[in-house]
């Protein structure tokens, strides 16, 4: 091979490397910014579920329009599902509105479809 050629494939090599890495470094979020991801979502306003991509909660419900939706969670016992509020000193917690249990298990797309109006 030619040291032209080389030189221009080197070029193209170099000139790829820098696209992808100043791609990489743009898509990602500002430190201390939330990263926003496809949750199973509650609203402790209207208790309905849904699915939608979010940041931190609480975030503003597709249905009633209130800041009130919460990650769902569904209750371990009745399987109802229920938002998981964290309080002011910032722990989250679950109680079950209808049964009062507080053990809960991850939310199933299924889970979603069954509580979706």
């Amino acid at each position: 091979m030619k040291d032209s050629t080389k030189l221009v494939v080197a070029i193209v090599i170099l000139v790829g490397a820098g696209a992808y890495l100043a791609y990489f470094f743009s898509s990602q979020p500002a430190p201390g910014e939330t990263v926003q991801h496809l949750q199973p979502l509650c609203c402790s306003n209207c208790n309905k579920a849904f699915e939608q991509v979010a940041g931190d909660p609480p975030v503003k419900c597709k249905f009633c329009g209130e800041k009130t939706a919460w990650r769902a969670a569904v209750c371990g016992k009745c399987g109802r599902l229920a938002p998981l509020v964290k309080s002011a000193d910032g722990k989250t917690d679950f109680k079950c509105a209808k049964c009062g249990n507080r053990g809960l298990r991850e939310v199933t797309p299924e889970d979603i479809a069954k509580h979706t109006p």
